[in-house]
């Protein structure tokens, strides 16, 4: 259906996000400043739908959407490493993190 290929549209953005982000998160010293221009890009990509009304502009926008999520969650946790590094209990909030982030995904 159209609907769902939207969806394909933005988990493909996704995938390119967050491998594009593990790049950017390498030349960049400041790893929170990566987060300034993908929240930038994903509230223009939330702006804009609504006043869509061709199908492949809407995949345009919904790649676009995708991306900047990609980079935010691989951001995300590379930030929350930083922040535990060497502290005993990485392990147990990183698993922890997830492990919540899942149980709001299945609501």
């Amino acid at each position: 259906t159209v609907a769902g290929s939207l969806f394909t549209w933005r988990a493909s953005g996704y995938l390119v996000g967050a491998v594009w982000c593990g790049d950017v998160l390498h030349r960049m010293p400041n790893a929170a400043a990566v987060f300034l221009a993908p929240l930038l890009v994903a509230s223009l990509g939330v702006y804009s739908l609504p006043w869509c009304s061709e199908y492949p502009v809407a995949c345009f926008i919904f790649f676009f959407q995708g991306l900047p999520m990609g980079m935010l969650d691989t951001g995300g946790n590379v930030l929350m490493l930083a922040l535990w590094r060497g502290s005993p209990y990485q392990n147990g909030f990183e698993h922890a993190f997830h492990f919540f982030f899942g149980c709001g995904a299945a609501l």
